[in-house]
């Protein structure tokens, strides 16, 4: 044991070496009585403090004063031991370690473990607990900073309790100072382990979107999470956020965003830090719904032996929103005649002449249909018109009556309301 924490203060100071700056672990290898961890000072302050550094098992490592009840498990450094303080009304817990060769004006993340323990012969458990952190000028220290954690007995005490201390040093070197109170008497209990003292591992820089802007079809979502570059490794996520400064919840269901202004931030799993308090990286989801809906103009609807005469199919957008695709119908052929088109823009005699924009259309068709594409855009509340030509054929029978049907395709025009998007009227031979 004594060993393999000999090999631990080595890497410790490897790694002090390296980065300029670490705090003392709360372990010194073997469990003892009224001692304190290598680099911890007892405050001048303090009044019947015996600190000791103990185990999961055992107060001080003595076989006869075990916790009662049994912490729910080691010290979560895994080092094996911690730092121990007895608390009461006439017992004051403080002791201090300095850290040093810190940044001035950078952040920094102080992770700690701390919990609150008894003996069977203790009244109690310790009630709080403190970390603080003080800069130091002509031996008087002035706090800047501090984390006190609650104890209620029963409800969070013999367990070991998480904590981050965040921190940005306008100095050097700062001193920290471990404390508790009780009213009864108990131990309050700090654990602090290697590489306790770290950044955030999200960073500064912005999260970089592949677009900042999309529109979804109506009465759908779309992944944020697809729109940004993700963190290599699972310790950094990226998090979406309805405000640019990461204020109140962020969005639980990301991968399914609805229309809104979302805001992507890097987030530190383990630390719960961001990469920035005012994200730039910005979506704008906006809305897909529009609604189209076809008439079809005809001056008249009986045809003579071999009549001919233009129809035009208006397409309508019912309800402000501009298409933001293709723009799909579908016009039936009724058998009795014959129905064509020009590829080029100009006047459908229909009503005194209705103009058509058939240059900004394509006509595939087979046996039983003609389907025209628009690729541009039709502007909310305007319109769009295609212009054709129908002839009744030779060998169509008098009183034949044929439905002449456009349909505007939703699904192929994005579109999800698909109640009005049929134009149907009745043309018969005479």
């Amino acid at each position: 044991m004594k060993s393999n924490f000999t090999k631990l203060i080595v890497a410790i100071c490897l790694f002090s070496a390296a980065y300029g700056q670490e705090v003392a672990p709360t372990s010194q290898g073997n469990t003892c009585q009224g001692c304190l961890p290598n680099e911890w000072i007892k405050d001048a302050g303090a009044t019947n403090f015996f600190p000791s550094i103990s185990n999961e098992i055992h107060f001080a490592g003595l076989a006869n004063q075990p916790w009662s009840p049994l912490p729910d498990g080691p010290a979560p450094s895994f080092l094996g031991s911690f730092l121990s303080a007895y608390v009461s009304p006439i017992a004051t817990a403080t002791c201090h370690t300095n850290l040093t060769g810190l940044t001035p004006n950078k952040k920094y993340y102080l992770k700690y473990n701390i919990m609150a323990s008894k003996r069977a012969s203790d009244a109690g458990y310790g009630e709080t607990g403190k970390l603080e952190l003080a800069t130091l000028s002509g031996g008087v220290a002035t706090p800047f900073t501090s984390q006190t954690t609650t104890f209620t007995a029963g409800v969070n005490t013999s367990k070991w309790i998480s904590k981050v201390l965040e921190f940005t040093p306008t100095v050097s070197n700062v001193r920290l100072t471990f404390s508790g109170a009780s009213s009864t008497g108990g131990f309050i209990n700090l654990d602090i382990g290697f590489n306790a003292l770290t950044e955030c591992f999200a960073g500064t820089d912005q999260v970089t979107l592949d677009a900042t802007s999309l529109k979804i079809i109506c009465g759908t979502n779309t992944d944020l999470g697809a729109l940004a570059q993700q963190p290599p490794g699972g310790a950094v996520s990226v998090v979406w956020f309805t405000n640019p400064t990461h204020s109140g919840e962020k969005l639980s269901n990301p991968e399914a965003a609805g229309i809104g202004i979302f805001y992507a931030f890097k987030y530190d799993n383990t630390l719960g830090c961001y990469n920035t308090n005012n994200s730039t990286a910005k979506v704008i989801v906006s809305s897909g719904c529009f609604d189209l809906s076809p008439t079809v103009a005809i001056n008249w609807l009986n045809f003579n032996e071999g009549a001919s005469r233009d129809f035009v199919v208006n397409v309508f957008e019912t309800i402000g929103t501009s298409t933001d695709t293709v723009t799909t119908i579908r016009l039936t052929k009724p058998s009795g005649y014959e129905i064509t088109y020009s590829g080029q823009s100009g006047i459908s005699d229909v009503f005194g002449g209705i103009p058509n924009g058939n240059s900004e259309w394509t006509f595939p068709e087979n046996a039983n249909f003609i389907t025209a594409r628009k690729s541009t855009l039709i502007q909310g509340t305007q319109k769009a018109a295609v212009g054709f030509k129908i002839k009744r054929k030779n060998s169509t029978l008098s009183s034949l009556v044929q439905n002449l049907t456009a349909v505007v395709i939703g699904v192929a025009s994005n579109e999800s309301d698909t109640s009005n998007n049929a134009a149907i009227i009745n043309i018969s031979a005479n």
